[in-house]
């Protein structure tokens, strides 16, 4: 029986390892404290057990106020597993205290809960560290993302294959990312808050779920549900500018950022990069249709402009699309399907022949053929 702060934590072990235990509580107790700042208080109090079980079920599974852990992760594997703990924490919000009409609403309840969890690894993280963080969500976005949309996952593929949980797990939560970047952070912020108060005790449907942010926002998301949720497919930007050197010596980068979707609606992010120390300008462009214009002035000469440089956007380009095929071929390598995995890997090699870690998993799976 442990305690963080006002948070208690039983573990109910096979053997005291006290650093292990401890461990757990402290994951627990912090993600705890954050989601009840965040979301307020969950209906299952601020108690929760962790029961280590065997190698017959499940690697995790949520009750209310319970954690069931396999055995396994007591001993091995404790990034994986904190990781882990943090999105099953959440659980107790997006599942045990507002809940599902249907498993067809899963969205709602793995999405937000990892969404969650990745909001609480990035509290207090370095720049650098999240922009890494945001960079491999969407490459797991990207993965598996044309084999069935967040709304069509829960009916069409198995919840234990890795197509589904890339899909929703990757792509569930970086689409309430760019609701937040839609809505606003806030107003989103406040959005889920209400969201816990109003549903509290009750089934939420995504339907429900859409019309309540739509009220929220203060105008209809349907464009978005249409495209993020029910949809598949992501676009990609690219910028078009000209160079102009002013009178007085300053230079105007004027240009218009481009995708290739029709009534694409999003805040984009545009950064140039100009000669001289920390030269860098950030702007926010709205894209309502196809493309929308931008304008910088500078001292320095312009280098080059990066369209979502933090990585905010769910979209794809050359090096993305090389990750993406990558870790599909990395999944089915751990699967053990390795002539599919060959085939994976080969293709991104067509696309980057000198990409060393593709060639590296690659020389794993040759391994695991015999093939020296």
């Amino acid at each position: 029986n442990l305690s963080f702060g006002d948070i208690k934590v039983d573990v109910f072990t096979r053997g005291m390892n006290e650093p292990i235990v401890n461990e757990i509580a402290e994951v627990i107790g912090r993600a705890y404290e954050f989601y009840v700042a965040e979301f307020g208080e969950p209906m299952t109090g601020r108690r929760i057990s962790v029961v280590q079980t065997d190698e017959e079920g499940l690697d995790f599974y949520t009750g209310p106020g319970i954690i069931f852990m396999a055995n396994r992760f007591f001993d091995q594997n404790r990034e994986f597993a904190a990781e882990r703990l943090q999105r099953e924490v959440a659980y107790q919000w997006w599942m045990h205290t507002v809940g599902l009409k249907s498993f067809d609403d899963a969205v709602i309840s793995q999405g937000l809960a990892e969404y969650s969890a990745i909001l609480f690894r990035e509290k207090g993280a370095s720049d650098a560290r999240i922009e890494s963080l945001r960079r491999e969500l969407l490459e797991k976005s990207l993965t598996f993302e044309q084999n069935a949309s967040l709304a069509r996952a829960p009916a069409t593929l198995d919840d234990q294959s890795t197509a589904y949980q890339y899909v929703m797990f990757g792509k569930g939560p970086m689409v309430f990312s760019l609701l937040r970047e839609t809505m606003g952070s806030d107003k989103f912020r406040t959005f889920l808050r209400t969201l816990i108060t109003r549903y509290r005790g009750q089934n939420l449907s995504l339907v429900d779920f859409e019309n309540y942010a739509s009220e929220a926002h203060g105008s209809p998301l349907r464009y978005f549900f249409a495209r993020w949720v029910e949809g598949t497919g992501v676009p990609e930007f690219r910028a078009d500018y000209d160079i102009i050197r002013t009178r007085v010596g300053k230079f105007v980068t004027r240009g218009t950022v481009r995708q290739n979707y029709d009534n694409l609606r999003l805040p984009v992010d545009l950064l140039l990069r100009a000669e001289g120390d920390g030269a860098t300008k950030l702007m926010t462009v709205n894209i309502e249709d196809a493309s929308a214009d931008f304008y910088f002035e500078t001292d320095g000469r312009p280098l080059e402009v990066i369209v979502d440089p933090t990585f905010k956007l769910l979209r794809t380009s050359d090096e993305l699309r090389i990750s993406s095929v990558a870790r599909r071929g990395i999944e089915q390598l751990k699967e053990g399907n390795l002539a599919e995995a060959q085939i994976q890997l080969e293709e991104a090699l067509k696309l980057d022949r000198s990409n060393g870690w593709v060639y590296y998993h690659l020389g794993l799976l040759h391994l695991q053929q015999r093939n020296y």
